[in-house]
């Protein structure tokens, strides 16, 4: 059976979905004047297996934590 690309199985590019583990779920609050139009996000994020939070100043700031977050959870898998 073919899935259809929108399935949510499927990307919209025909790969299939990967799962969702815990351990990469973050919980992103965004300050009352954040907008994206022009470019000021600022919040807060948790990862929310560890329970580590930050605050962050641009969008920037709010991937390299996720980034750093998830490298952590990689490099602790491989020790």
């Amino acid at each position: 059976m073919v899935q259809h690309p929108t399935s949510k199985r499927w990307t919209s590019d025909g790969r299939p979905r990967a799962s969702l583990p815990t351990e990469r779920a973050f919980v992103v609050q965004l300050r009352a004047d954040a907008d994206f139009g022009s470019g000021t996000v600022t919040g807060r994020i948790e990862h929310v297996s560890s329970g580590a939070a930050a605050l962050f100043d641009s969008v920037e700031q709010l991937v390299a934590w996720m980034r750093d977050a998830v490298d952590r959870i990689s490099t602790q898998r491989h020790e």
